[in-house]
């Protein structure tokens, strides 16, 4: 067959496509359904949806403009339980930084070192989902190892998860002075492994000042269905930032969490 010669083009350019934007890690570039991300040139998370490159706010932003070297930064996506998460591995920075698509919201995943006392980079490295064993699977390039995820466990091998949650700076919208008098949430926590009553523990600092002891709420036995918990506080603050942390063998939700506080002048 003999094609003729046309000048019709299959392609024509869509004026004004052109899109300006970096990039600092060459697979950093994660591709959704309908939207890409990566780390642009000026160590920022951005999102091209439609026709325009949008910056993706991150409370993280200073602290990956410090970072010595951001080349090695990776990304992929994990869905899980009606969530999307975006996960990014800086493995010289030993750091995991995790944007939840859903939730527009971002927040760090790391593996809890009990030997250090801190926090080092979260392990997975690869995820999939197998419809055959209807199981969601991590990746492990540095051990070789492939985990199966869920939200039912409390260990990882026999490491001890242990969750913290670290909100910022509360001010209650106001740069006056507070007194604080009590704080009260809801909890649902699962069975426990062992016999000890699991506990949350609480801590708090003001105005960025050193953080208080911490504080120990009982999350009960395992019948115990009172959800809503109390803890007495204390202290003057403009602003205060609070950490719960279980380490306890057990599942647990924290959730609607309020404080009762006076405005002083």
């Amino acid at each position: 067959v003999q094609l003729e010669p046309t000048d019709i083009s299959v392609f024509s350019r869509v004026p004004g496509g052109v899109i300006r934007s970096g990039l600092s890690a060459a697979y950093s570039v994660v591709v959704t359904d309908n939207e890409i991300y990566w780390l642009d040139d000026k160590r920022r998370f951005v999102r091209f949806s439609g026709r325009q490159v949008e910056r993706i706010s991150s409370q993280y932003e200073k602290e990956i403009q410090q970072l010595i070297s951001v080349s090695d930064c990776y990304g992929f996506q994990i869905e899980f339980e009606g969530n999307s998460f975006l996960v990014f591995q800086f493995t010289a920075a030993v750091k995991t930084y995790v944007y939840n698509i859903k939730e527009q919201s971002w927040s760090r995943w790391g593996n809890w070192d009990s030997t250090s006392a801190d926090y080092t980079r979260w392990p997975g490295n690869t995820y999939c989902y197998s419809g055959l064993w209807g199981s969601h699977l991590l990746g492990d390039t540095s051990s070789g190892a492939i985990s199966k995820i869920s939200s039912q466990v409390s260990v990882n091998g026999s490491s001890l998860i242990r969750c913290l949650k670290r909100t910022g700076l509360v001010d209650h919208k106001t740069r006056k002075k507070k007194r604080s008098y009590k704080i009260r949430f809801k909890t649902k926590r699962g069975q426990g492994l062992s016999d000890r009553t699991p506990v949350l523990m609480i801590r708090w600092k003001d105005d960025n000042q050193a953080w208080v002891n911490w504080k120990e709420v009982s999350l009960g036995d395992g019948g115990d269905n009172k959800s809503v918990k109390e803890l007495s506080t204390k202290g003057i603050y403009r602003t205060r930032q609070w950490e719960f942390v279980c380490s306890d063998n057990v599942s647990l939700s924290l959730y609607d969490l309020e404080e009762d506080v006076e405005l002083l002048r």
